[in-house]
């Protein structure tokens, strides 16, 4: 019973830490909408997932427009799910039938943005997925 406990609780903080990293990734693409405020109110933010694979536009070392830049936030965005090289470590994780993937989408009626993460844990040795959304109102 105590080792079931002690394994529960470990699960827990695993869990625990994949919500937290969700939301930090949930609130680093919002803070790059705030900073973007013509790309967000030009629609290049709305729709954008991070299953999609984009280019980098490489705004660091060229000017960049709007559209670019919100480019750029989505790639940003990828690289930290998806990344690359064998020393890649995911924020979130992928499991069997359930990958991590974010995205963001708008209320056309409330003009409100939905920023949401999906990723997969084991949970009682099943995949299960997991999901935060942050809503993002910009300024008219």
């Amino acid at each position: 019973a105590a080792a079931r406990m002690q394994v529960e609780s470990m699960r827990s903080s695993q869990s625990a830490y994949y919500r937290s990293q969700a939301y930090f990734m949930a609130s680093a693409m919002v803070d790059r909408m705030r900073a973007n405020v013509d790309g967000v109110r030009d629609g290049f933010y709305d729709g954008v997932t991070t299953a999609a694979t984009v280019s980098d536009p490489q705004c660091g070392s060229n000017a960049c427009t709007p559209k670019s830049i919100a480019q750029q936030d989505l790639y940003d965005w990828r690289a930290s799910l998806h990344g690359s090289g064998d020393d890649f470590v995911p924020l979130l994780p992928s499991v069997e039938g359930v990958s991590a993937v974010g995205s963001v989408n708008e209320d056309g009626d409330t003009g409100r943005y939905a920023v949401r993460l999906v990723w997969g844990e084991i949970i009682d040795n099943e995949a299960q997925s997991s999901t935060l959304s942050v809503v993002f109102v910009p300024e008219r």
